[in-house]
């Protein structure tokens, strides 16, 4: 979707998501403003202060008083009251979910840790390039996100007490401090996500007053483009670029678990724990089984760990990839391992044989580096016909699904992170050791914060498996924590 046209794809996510609400619940009721919010978390508009304003129509009566409608102030001025508004009316700490920003949006407002910067919208999304996008789900997580968080008792039954503000900008909470991070793992980016050819059902007519030469010369980039992608063309266009971004995938999750080792006194599948914590729960299984594939195993957790342990048994006989792996993974050319893992499981899927399309690559770019050109040159020239020849396979024949596929954009800016008792928790992006995991009166989940001078900051929610249920929780430990 073009640039300036990709907020109006998020309203329209937005409406439809409301529509359903609407249906499921009463239609005649009017909702709140705190759900409201998140629906239309990326819609744009050209004043930022009614990504609030517009809304006030659609809430009850005693959500509009929260926030009186004043233009030409700054949004801290707007969003910080209104923040605190929220909070003291609900007591309800679910809006911290949506104070953190995802890591490809730069240049926020200057607000407290524990505001909700609503400023930022889809015209920050990564544009398209190619004609191909990222299989971007932000905008479904952050819609699904309050329904996963009232699952949760990481507080037990414990009330939120009245909420205090100091100087405009201290926030005082009770709480305690649960856990101490002190190791970290890569961070799901953006770009670790599947590309998608962009949709284009536009006819091949000019817009008038364009006439057909006129119109031709100066859209014949558009219009090559779209013939291409009419046919399998994207598809061969597509398989190298997602291997190397499936390959990046997966070196994230090797490094998850390798922090996710089983404690000596641990009888449990650490790989079950380790997916069940990257998917937060059974509740993104119930999701994903809603909207995604239909049906579920008996045990998803399970299923997902039998299937990535399979992959890493597979890598122990991959010779092409352990060759590749100790020659290139701590160099300038550690991409060609990234692709070459992403290839290794897309073979491991059955999308094609492995060895004829490594022999390929392989002499093509032995070629390219012209390397003892008398000996070498003559070599790959017949071996590259060879690989290919192998590799007969076509890129559209479907390979096995596999459930862990789903794990990439289940925790899509989200980072694994190891605590000082050994347990691996999934936290935001933009988590760093020496973070506390904090548990708060009121709220169901465990939260990230930081230590900032003799004052915290919010980082963002948590998920560790065998602290979401109130096992950590200890009232007699809670103490008031300021958040600036």
């Amino acid at each position: 979707m073009p640039h300036e046209y990709r907020g109006m794809e998020s309203n329209l996510r937005a409406l439809l998501d409301l529509r359903r609400v609407y249906h499921e619940q009463n239609s005649g009721s009017q909702r709140r403003l705190s759900e409201l919010l998140p629906l239309f978390r990326w819609s744009q508009a050209s004043d930022k202060l009614d990504k609030i304003y517009s809304l006030l129509g659609l809430v009850l009566e005693i959500d509009r008083r929260l926030v009186p409608i004043k233009y030409k102030i700054p949004l801290q001025k707007c969003y910080t009251p209104f923040m605190f508004a929220l909070l003291k009316q609900s007591r309800d700490l679910s809006l911290l979910l949506h104070c953190g920003t995802p890591s490809f949006v730069h240049g926020h407002a200057p607000l407290p840790s524990w505001v909700v910067d609503w400023s930022y919208d889809a015209s920050q999304l990564p544009a398209a390039r190619w004609g191909l996008r990222e299989a971007n789900t932000t905008h479904s997580k952050v819609a699904m996100a309050r329904n996963v968080y009232l699952r949760y008792h990481a507080s037990g039954t414990s009330k939120c007490p009245p909420l205090t503000l100091r100087h405009g900008t201290v926030l005082t909470l009770h709480g305690m401090i649960a856990a101490h991070i002190v190791e970290t793992g890569p961070a799901m980016e953006l770009h670790h996500q599947p590309l998608r050819p962009v949709n284009f059902k536009g006819d091949f007519t000019p817009t008038p007053p364009l006439s057909w030469d006129v119109f031709v010369a100066r859209e014949y980039r558009n219009l090559a483009w779209k013939f291409f992608t009419s046919f399998s063309f994207a598809d061969i266009l597509l398989f190298p670029l997602n291997c190397y971004r499936r390959g990046a995938a997966l070196d994230v999750l090797l490094a998850s678990a390798r922090l996710a080792q089983p404690r000596p006194s641990s009888k449990n599948d650490n790989l079950r724990l380790l997916f069940l914590t990257l998917m937060r729960g059974v509740e993104d299984y119930e999701y994903l089984q809603l909207r995604i594939l239909g049906d579920f195993g008996p045990d998803a957790p399970q299923q997902m760990a039998d299937e990535f342990r399979a992959f890493k048994n597979s890598l122990w006989w991959n010779v092409p990839l352990t060759l590749i792996k100790y020659l290139f993974r701590a160099t300038i050319l550690h991409p060609v391992y990234i692709f070459c893992l992403g290839l290794s499981y897309e073979n491991h899927r059955g999308a094609l044989p492995l060895l004829g399309t490594f022999i390929a690559f392989l002499s093509l770019f032995l070629t390219w580096l012209r390397i003892f050109p008398s000996i070498v040159i003559p070599i790959t020239q017949i071996m590259s016909p060879l690989g290919l020849y192998m590799s007969t396979k076509s890129l559209r024949q479907p390979a096995k699904a596999k459930l862990i596929d789903m794990v990439p954009q289940s925790m899509l800016g989200s980072r694994v992170v190891k605590t000082e008792t050994g347990e691996v928790a999934l936290v935001p992006h933009a988590a760093e050791v020496g973070d506390r995991v904090a548990l708060f009166k009121g709220g169901r989940c465990p939260f990230v914060v930081r230590k900032w001078g003799r004052k915290w900051r919010f980082v963002g929610d948590a998920y560790i498996h065998g602290m979401m249920e109130g096992e950590a929780w200890d009232v007699n430990k809670c103490e008031e924590i300021d958040f600036v």
